[in-house]
């Protein structure tokens, strides 16, 4: 409790004052109306070391990840070529699996007859010239000489038949039109190559073995007039599907059952094929289609189609036949057809039609 201070002493006065315990003042507040904008700028190379950081991340995890399939990459190759060589042994060990294939390749060996497919059928004939005698184009082949293919020394009646042929029966006749099917051994006997080098003939040509059908579109691969097919002649009226089997002695192609990979080819009745050639006239037929020939000449609608000269060779084919015989037939059907036996030499015979053309 504060003492009374008389105020008219001053020496009280300032005892008093000297006695009183200092004050404390509350700290003065000021305050401000104007906002105070404070901008913290980062350094300038966090953002950059961030995205630094990021890559190496990333870089980190692909080596990661690579290196862990790396690792497993062997494994899993194994695993699917155990498991691959594993479906194929249960597949050939089934006993129906192999079954089911033997009688696929017995399947390949029977001959296929379109018993219901005539041979001046549209559609046929459009396949025959649209897709089998369509010509691919070869730029870089030149115009090749027929020496390799024509007449050699090795058979005496190959000369002496050509020579008949073009200039004795024909009168050395200019642009006249053949169609040859000679198989396996009979190719040397062709009169086509002679025919085309000497008289500028064209035609057409039917072979089934398919090295000597591109060796033929090689050589006439820059003549338009000639067309190569490959197929074989049906002796039926109607096309069928067959075997190929090449013999061990000799080229010979024939219908028969082989012991690896069949090969099949289309036969098409000749019909058919002078359809698609949209021919009528045949001045040259020249047939060795291995005994074939008498049913070949038998499916030819001879009210329809006229043909000058027929020529058969059997010199490589006579010992599988009946060659007496067959010869008589078909001489006979020749002859009933209005064909005179005008050359025979050889098991080659060459006949002539009676009344010409030009005169029916």
């Amino acid at each position: 409790m504060e003492k009374d201070v008389n105020t008219n002493n001053p020496a009280a006065v300032e005892d008093v004052e000297k006695t009183r315990l200092p004050m404390k003042h509350p700290k003065a507040t000021i305050t401000s109306t104007v906002p105070i904008v404070i901008k913290i700028e980062p350094p300038k190379d966090v953002g950059k070391q961030k995205n630094d950081n990021n890559r190496h991340e990333d870089n980190d995890t692909k080596n990661t990840l690579k290196s862990r399939f790396c690792q497993l990459l062997p494994v899993l190759l194994f695993l699917v070529t155990f498991a691959t060589v594993l479906s194929l042994l249960i597949i050939y060990m089934d006993p129906s699996t192999e079954y089911r294939h033997q009688q696929f390749r017995q399947n390949l060996t029977h001959d296929y007859d379109m018993v219901n497919t005539p041979q001046d059928n549209k559609e046929l004939v459009w396949f025959v010239k649209e897709v089998l005698m369509k010509k691919y184009p070869m730029p870089n082949l030149q115009k090749l000489p027929m020496d390799e293919f024509n007449y050699n020394t090795s058979n005496e009646a190959a000369p002496s038949m050509a020579k008949m042929i073009g200039e004795d029966l024909f009168d050395s006749k200019k642009s006249g039109f053949y169609f040859q099917s000679l198989t396996g051994s009979n190719a040397p006997m062709m009169p086509a190559p002679w025919l085309t080098q000497s008289l500028n003939w064209g035609g057409c040509v039917v072979e089934p073995d398919p090295r000597k059908y591109f060796s033929y579109r090689k050589l006439y691969a820059q003549r338009d007039t000639i067309k190569i097919v490959h197929a074989s002649l049906s002796p039926q009226k109607y096309p069928k599907e067959v075997t190929l089997h090449y013999e061990e002695d000799e080229s010979e192609v024939k219908v028969e059952t082989m012991a690896d990979e069949p090969e099949r080819i289309k036969c098409f009745p000749l019909y058919t094929i002078l359809l698609a050639l949209n021919r009528t006239h045949v001045d040259l037929l020249s047939l060795g289609c291995q005994g074939q020939e008498l049913e070949i000449l038998q499916t030819i609608p001879w009210d329809h189609i006229t043909v000058d000269v027929i020529s058969i060779h059997l010199i490589h084919f006579s010992h599988k036949i009946d060659y007496p015989l067959y010869t008589s037939e078909l001489i006979k059907y020749l002859e009933d057809m209005s064909y005179q036996l005008v050359w025979n030499h050889e098991k080659n015979f060459v006949f002539k039609k009676i009344i010409s053309s030009k005169q029916v």
